[in-house]
């Protein structure tokens, strides 16, 4: 699961080939493919993103429609990467309820405490 994607252009001070107009897709299959993105890009050197909501995809394509300065026909990328979207995922279960003879407020502070301490070890 995804629902992103970074460009970072050339930092050799040269923006010749940076990505202006820009589609994104992804496909499970490399056959079908989602458009998932259209956007435009600034002409400098900083960090681009993209975000879109969370697919699942196998395969992500990124196409440079126009050249952001209007320089010339060329692309160019220092990086690329992909946000993975979080997962949900099951960290514990609630049990039975225990009962006790009185409110064990104490040993839950003393239980919390223990634990943040066996954390910093």
């Amino acid at each position: 699961m995804i629902n992103g994607f970074t460009y970072l252009p050339r930092q050799d001070g040269n923006s010749n080939g940076n990505i202006g107009q820009h589609t994104i897709e992804v496909s499970l299959d490399k056959v079908t493919w989602t458009l998932v993105a259209n956007a435009t890009y600034d002409d400098d050197d900083s960090l681009k993103e993209t975000g879109f909501p969370s697919v699942q995809t196998r395969y992500i394509r990124i196409t440079g429609i126009t050249e952001a300065g209007n320089r010339g026909p060329w692309s160019s990328a220092a990086e690329f990467n992909i946000n993975l979207a979080p997962t949900s995922t099951t960290l514990g279960q609630w049990g039975p309820v225990i009962a006790f003879p009185l409110v064990p407020a104490g040993a839950s502070c003393f239980m919390v405490l223990e634990r943040s301490s066996l954390l910093f070890l």
